[in-house]
């Protein structure tokens, strides 16, 4: 691999980990050469991957998101509008001085809420975060024990 390529790379685990207090260490990284990935992208990269620690750890990008339109969008071309919302409403009571979505986003996420429920990762629903669930129909994989970091 060309020495020069190699320094302009970077993943979206290191995206997530330039915000996150829980540090994610991937075993197989995806990664991006010539840009630098949105924190939008790196969302929806941690959504997909299916796996709690992500969850966990992409919370605190919320407070970094300064397009809304742009993650509406991907999340709109990946069918993940009412996850990321969900996610964002727990991101609110978890994490510190998270910025208000906009209500252009909560809006058309309204209009696209579905009749049936849908896992973020499959199987597994949250025991303190109920209301979320029943609102946005979507079953969250995280308790409050989980967020032990973002509290210190």
């Amino acid at each position: 691999m060309n020495l020069l390529n190699k320094q302009k790379r970077i993943s979206y685990t290191d995206r997530i980990n330039e915000v996150s207090p829980i540090q994610l260490a991937s075993s197989n990284p995806y990664y991006i050469h010539g840009k630098i990935p949105s924190y939008e992208e790196a969302l929806i990269y941690a959504i997909k991957q299916k796996d709690v620690r992500y969850l966990i750890a992409s919370l605190s990008l919320f407070r970094k998101i300064s397009n809304w339109s742009l993650l509406y969008n991907i999340a709109k071309k990946e069918n993940l509008i009412a996850q990321i919302i969900a996610l964002y409403e727990v991101s609110r009571k978890v994490v510190k001085k998270v910025r208000k979505m906009p209500k252009r986003f909560i809006n058309l996420a309204k209009k696209r809420k579905s009749k049936h429920y849908s896992y973020i990762i499959k199987n597994i629903s949250s025991d303190d975060f109920k209301d979320i669930e029943k609102k946005w129909r979507v079953y969250i994989p995280l308790n409050l024990a989980d967020f032990e970091e973002y509290k210190r």
